[in-house]
């Protein structure tokens, strides 16, 4: 990002890059969620692989999450 941007844009790209990582995190939960549900209703074992949807789910969307958060910058040396 340019540093000659004012702060106001700075905040205004870091929200709706949290807010998209959010968003994101909640859709893959809900769609492993789902799929589940839906495979449960097809094969009648429900509720196990809904149960194992959100839980594949978290994994994955957790992962991603912390792909896409970048690490702390190194503190300097006293």
């Amino acid at each position: 990002m340019p540093p000659n941007l004012p702060s106001c844009c700075l905040l205004q790209n870091d929200l709706a890059r949290f807010a998209g990582l959010g968003i994101q995190f909640t859709l893959t939960l809900v769609l492993l969620g789902a799929l589940g549900w839906w495979l449960d209703s097809l094969f009648g074992t429900r509720p196990w692989l809904a149960v194992a949807g959100v839980m594949l789910g978290g994994v994955l969307a957790f992962v991603s999450l912390l792909r896409s958060v970048p690490p702390p910058p190194n503190k300097p040396s006293a």
